[in-house]
């Protein structure tokens, strides 16, 4: 099944390519440097011969975006106008008039002209079906997604509606390349793994969490806890694959995610509100509330965005009576998540912006969602744990942010202050503990007095400042220099729940970053640009676990990255690039031992291309990838993990597909193939630990496959009828894991491997131009597969009790959206 997947996919991707000859539109010659609008627009007129029309006091004294070569003229006046308050109209195929309104959206990247009559005849339906195009900021700076030398998934504030995101674990689940989980055995799903590329860090985080351009860092070891930015009143969602060290700096081997919120406007109004209700078979009910509201205050002078969100998830897993059999607690697992934030944005001068803003997060977590396999039966819909103890978990973060952007003359400035205060606090059920043995056979405890409650707080504060300059023109050679700094105090209380905190064994660890990077980009002709970009800087931890017991260390980091990019005249991009990621070394808080750093060399070949007159796009990349780390000791045990010492490599395809089938259909396809594994045997004490092949931590399916269509009819009174159709699949043949070598003293008798997974969701929404309202089914084949299995606390007994989890059972809903 997995091997007709892919050769469907890819007589498709062959398909597209070899209509690419269709594809072939005018474009810029020359790039437009960002400027007083007057003048951008009067050299648009004279590099495509278009009549621009305006009112001398519509434009007035507005500056212009930056446009580069190659751009067509209709997407060049959408990047100049954006965020001026201006928008545009076609009067005839050669004659464009400016006008006061709306900030030009993505919808008008698009818009057809009208008919060479001037008397408003559209265009033909393979002009009109033309697809949307995406800016991005992965390099520091505004630029169409299309010509980044990055391989990269964008989701829009739209696309995540349509596909049900409410923030990190369906954006995991939904985005090919990108895993998201947990450790069932460990607590409520609190201690949470993210990767991309199939690169882990081993040792510490892989793969960047942004809010913007602030970093978030992680709890400790590999896990960011369950505290993400939700994505309500995003802008949107950017997942960069691939090591982003040079812009990013560290914790970014495999890739970064960027949070971006909406910001505040000084020229338009705009409000949200959306309601949704929702039911889990065999589970509660599930309940959402969000408003948004923004706009200036002056006029192009002080412009505010506020937004508040509310969900309370209900659960599925029941804990029971590990005697009896009897309930405990019904739906245990029950979540609730909330935000806000605040922002504003003053302009003093028309150099000058300053946004000042404050962000609220919450996830809060009843009791764990595992559930263990013996006690369940998912074909009948039950999910039950034996657990002694109720295992919450509470996750929450303040963000305070300062962004000044300015123009200095030849040059833009960029300062961004950031101040993170975050807690955490975790009940995980540590019965078992007191050995595996169990008359019954499983490692249950004799009563509930052997019952045993481990508490793990977390404090987190972080300071991050960062400050860019690039120039403010468009040129062929263009510059970007920047530095940055953060310190980060985290403090971890672990220890007997029944124990007041300031009795339990505490670790404090204080971290230092101070970096600098510089990238440098040269264009030659409309078609080649190359880049080079490097980042160094002094990185330190120091610790103290324990009255008399302090360390720390420091390294000093490099990071470059080079690339080679063509455009050609059909529109298509090309490029090559190579990158390296670091993460520096640190403390696992729990374990009390010092991890080494990390550093990953990529390297890449992507085309990135419109195809069909645009109304299809295609973005397909290649990459390989080298890692390793420095670590003394073959294996550590440590935080309830074996972390080997051994060199790795990843080698994988990504394929990502839309197209515009008419004006009503649209078809999206993506797709990535990820081979991760170690490339050398690893021995310890005699006996082979990690074997050349074996797969990297978990070992997980090497096929990801999304694949979603869109149907749009037009019915009376204004109103669209849209429906959605939207498959997930996971699979292929993973590789052994050292849990499966039985010579290993890492084998995990009964471990199994990750399962094929399908996810279906359906969505039927109604739309009217102020109005949406969608029922939606999650989850419509009601599939349960039983994933990550972990023996209950490592007992590794051929009997040892399980826990895992599983994909949410069907959920179905109603969500209604509105914007005045």
């Amino acid at each position: 099944m997995a091997s007709m997947r892919l050769s469907l996919v890819l007589c498709v991707a062959w398909t597209w390519i070899a209509a690419a000859v269709a594809a072939e539109s005018p474009a810029l010659d020359a790039a437009i440097a960002a400027q007083p609008l007057a003048q951008a627009l009067s050299q648009l007129a004279e590099r495509t011969g278009l009549q621009v029309v305006y009112v001398s006091d519509v434009v007035g004294q507005r500056q212009s975006r930056a446009v580069p070569a190659g751009v067509e003229p209709r997407d060049a006046l959408v990047r100049m106008l954006e965020g001026t308050g201006l928008r545009f109209e076609f009067l005839n195929p050669h004659t464009v008039r400016i006008l006061a309104g709306s900030p030009v959206s993505r919808s008008t990247t698009r818009q057809a002209a009208p008919g060479p009559d001037g008397g408003g005849r559209r265009e033909p339906p393979e002009y009109a079906a033309r697809l949307d195009e995406v800016h991005v900021t992965a390099t520091r700076r505004t630029e169409l997604a299309s010509t980044v030398p990055i391989s990269m998934l964008v989701w829009s504030q739209e696309a995540m509606v349509a596909s049900g995101i409410k923030g990190m674990p369906e954006l995991g689940a939904l985005t090919p390349g990108v895993g998201f989980d947990w450790r069932a055995n460990l607590g409520a799903g609190i201690y949470t793994i993210i990767e991309m590329r199939g690169i882990t860090g081993r040792h510490g985080v892989s793969t960047g969490i942004f809010v913007d351009d602030t970093p978030l860092p992680a709890e400790w070891l590999d896990t960011y806890g369950r505290t993400f930015p939700s994505v309500f009143d995003l802008e949107r969602v950017e997942v960069l694959r691939g090591p982003q060290g040079t812009l990013l700096g560290q914790g970014t081997l495999g890739g970064a995610i960027r949070f971006m919120p909406r910001q505040p406007s000084l020229v338009d109004f705009s409000s949200s509100a959306v309601v949704e209700l929702a039911t889990t078979e065999h589970g509660d009910l599930t309940y959402e509330a969000g408003a948004a509201v923004g706009g200036p205050l002056k006029d192009e002078v002080v412009g505010y965005r506020v937004s508040g969100w509310y969900r309370s998830a209900g659960g599925f897993v029941d804990r029971v009576d590990p005697f009896t059999g009897t309930m405990v607690d019904r739906d245990a697992d029950r979540t609730t998540a909330r935000s806000g934030r605040i922002a504003l944005t003053w302009a003093p001068t028309e150099s000058v912006r300053v946004t000042p803003s404050l962000q609220f997060e919450s996830y809060r977590i009843g009791d764990t969602s595992a559930f263990n396999p013996h006690l369940s039966d998912p074909d009948e819909g039950r999910f039950r744990n034996a657990n002694l103890v109720r295992q919450p978990a509470d996750d929450k973060f303040t963000l305070a942010n300062v962004r000044v952007t300015a123009n200095i003359g030849a040059a833009d400035l960029v300062s961004v202050s950031s101040m993170l205060d975050r807690a955490t606090a975790s009940i995980h059920d540590f019965t078992c503990l007191g050995g595996c043995d169990n008359p019954l056979g499983l490692d249950y405890p004799d009563s509930y007095d052997d019952a045993m409650a481990l508490a793990i707080d977390v404090e987190q504060r972080m300071f991050a400042q960062e400050l860019r300059l690039t120039p403010s023109h468009d040129a062929d050679f263009t510059w970007l220099f920047g530095a940055f700094y953060a310190q980060t105090d985290t403090r971890d209380w672990i220890g007997d729940a029944a124990v007041p905190r300031s009795e339990r064994g505490q670790v404090q660890i204080e971290q230092a970053q101070l970096e600098a990077f510089a990238q440098f980009s040269q264009r030659w002709g409309r078609k080649f640009i190359a880049s080079a970009g490097w980042r160094v800087g002094h990185a330190s931890y120091d610790y103290v676990a324990a009255p008399g017991v302090r360390g720390g260390s420091e390294d000093t980091p490099v990071a470059p990255r080079f690339d080679i990019s063509y455009r050609s005249n059909q529109g298509g991009f090309y490029y090559l690039a190579a990158a390296k990621g670091y993460r520096s070394g640190g403390l696992a808080p729990c374990g009390g031992w010092e991890f080494p750093p990390d550093d990953v060399w990529s390297y890449e070949a992507g085309v990135k291309t419109d195809l069909l007159r645009s109304r299809a796009h295609l973005d397909a990349s290649l990459f390989h990838a080298r890692w390793s780390n420095d670590q003394a000791e073959p294996a550590v045990l440590g935080c309830g993990f074996a972390f080997q010492r051994g060199k790795a490599v990843s080698n994988g395809l990504e394929l990502a597909g839309t197209a515009r089938v008419n004006e009503r259909m649209n078809v999206d396809l993506a797709l990535t193939y990820i081979d991760a594994h170690y490339t050398e045997s690893v021995e310890m004490d005699g006996e082979l630990i990690v074997r050349d092949g074996d797969g990297v931590h978990g070992a997980r399916p090497p096929l990801n496959m999304t694949a979603a269509v869109d149907y749009e009819h037009p019915i009376a009174y204004d109103m669209t009828l849209t429906l959605r159709v939207e498959d997930v699949y996971r699979g292929g043949h993973s590789p052994p894991s050292i849990a499966d070598n039985p010579a290993s003293p890492f084998h995990l008798p009964g471990n199994t491997r990750y399962p094929d997974t399908n996810l279906l969701n359906l969505r039927v929404m109604l739309r009217r131009p102020h109005v949406d309202i969608a029922l939606f089914v999650n989850n419509a084949l009601d599939t349960h597969p039983i994933l990550n299995s972990t023996p209950n606390c490592g007992c590794v007994r051929e009997n040892a009790m399980h826990e895992a989890y599983t994909l949410t059972p069907r959920t179905f809903g109603v969500s209604a959206t509105w914007r005045p």
